[in-house]
Parts: structure tokens; sequence; C-alpha cells
């Protein structure tokens, strides 16, 4: 019989009772097999169920990453930046699907975007140059003292020439200015935009035009939608539209101005 206590009292159990064996780890295989399917369930609760919840969440979150990050991002086909006005989140979603419809041939590949936080002060003069530095926006809506600003600054091509028909239809809605391109400069951008104008044309022999107060070239239009866009200002300005100079998408830009603002 086997010694128990402090004072080598015999038990009443033989020493080979299962009480006084050495127990051996099983496995998780050995303990599995063992056990009833109640059993499994329960086990599997109490030791896995948790962990493998925050396993898939941190495996879902990796996923979306990933994918949001190397995933084909979409060719924009005309950025449009609404400087120190806004639209409406109603009208602005209304325009991008106005201008999808014109412009988008594959909606899986290709978007529309508008921009329309840039309000007054230096972080929005500042994103709008970076904006522009990047050739990023092909058209400008703004108020008519900021469109000047920029006008003069030679941001804008000059609708007169660039889309000749389309300044003679909406004469009365032209916004001129006397901006700052040279003549050499304008007879490039000329060259490069315009390939269909005539020889004659394209060595500086474009007709000359003034408008109000001397001012030489058109380089924006009034839009006629003055409820579209949304004011900053207390000042009643009309608002102007202008193609950017340095945009990479001259057409789409043109496009939205023909085909959607000035839609009939």
């Amino acid at each position: 019989m086997a010694l128990m206590g402090k004072n080598n009292n015999r038990s009443a159990l033989d020493d080979d009772a299962s009480l006084f064996q050495v127990q051996e780890a099983k496995s998780e295989k050995q303990k599995w097999s063992q056990m009833n399917t109640h059993q499994r369930l329960q086990y599997f609760r109490d030791y896995y169920l948790i962990k493998c919840l925050i396993c898939i969440v941190a495996a879902g979150i990796t996923a979306a990453v990933l994918w949001s990050t190397l995933r084909p991002q979409k060719e924009r086909v005309l950025f449009i930046a609404v400087v120190q006005d806004y639209l409406t989140p109603q009208d602005k979603a209304q325009l991008k699907e106005q201008l999808e419809q014109k412009l988008v041939l594959d909606a899986d590949r290709q978007e529309v975007q508008i921009d329309d936080v840039f309000p007054n002060g230096h972080e929005s003069n500042a994103k709008l140059s970076t904006y522009l530095g990047a050739q990023e926006i092909d058209l400008i809506i703004t108020n008519e003292d900021r469109f000047q600003e920029l006008a003069e600054a030679g941001c804008f091509e000059d609708l007169n020439i660039y889309l000749p028909d389309f300044a003679k239809e909406n004469a009365d809605l032209l916004c001129w200015s006397s901006g700052s391109s040279s003549e050499n400069a304008l007879t490039e951008d000329v060259n490069q935009d315009r390939p269909d104008l005539e020889e004659s044309t394209l060595a500086g022999q474009v007709p000359a035009q003034t408008g109000p107060e001397n001012k030489t070239a058109a380089y924006g239009i009034y839009l006629p939608d003055i409820n579209l866009i949304q004011s900053n200002s207390d000042t009643d300005l009309g608002t102007v539209a202008g193609i950017v100079k340095g945009s990479l998408n001259k057409e789409n830009a043109a496009a939205a101005l023909i085909d959607v603002f000035f839609e009939e």
C-alpha cells in the first residue's frame, strides 16, 4: 500500500492506482480522436473559435488593403476643378452622371472627377497650383474675378482659336481677358492642339480679335445654368468656365462645354 501524508499513513489505494501514475501529455490529435461530436464542438468553441474569428478579420482587412492599393486604377477622362465655388451633393452627382454618359466608354475602367474643394485661402491656392503643375485639371469653373487672375497668368486656351465655331455661336457669353501669353507661345499651342488650321494661320497670322476694354482673348465662357454652381462669395459674380492650356484631355473638356453645359 502506498504511503500518504506527512505521517506516512498508508493509503487504501494500491501503488499501481491511476492516481499515482504520471499522466502523459496527449497531443491535440489524440484528444480529438477520443471525443464525440458534442465534445469536439464544445472544445472548438472553447479553444479555437475566437482565434479563427481574429484570423478571418485580419485576412479580410489585409485583402481589402491590398486590393485597394494594387487594383488597376480607373483612367480619368476629365477632371473639373470648381474653384472658390461649390456644387451641392445632388448637383455634383447629376453633373458627374451627365458627363460620364457623354465621355465614358467603359465604366469599369474610366471615370470623370469633379473636385469642388478649392475655397479661398493659401492652402487652396497651393492645391490648385500643384494640380495644374501635374497637368491633372482639364476644365476650371470659378467666379469671374478668380477666373481673370488665372487667365492673366496664362492658364487657359483662347476659345476663339481653340473652339472658333463654339465661340462664334456663343459670342455674347465669352469672358475676355488680356492674358499673358506671347504671340510665339500662342502660335506654338495652336500648332499643337489645332492641326486642322491652315498654315498661314499657324504662322502667326491669326486675325486680331479684341473684346471689351481692349482685352485680347476669350479665355472663358459664362455658364448659362447659374443655379448649378453655388457661390462662396457675397458678391454677385458670374460663373466662368475655361479649358486649361496644359490639359491632357482638352478634347473631353471641349466636349463637356459643348455637349453638357451648353446642350440645347
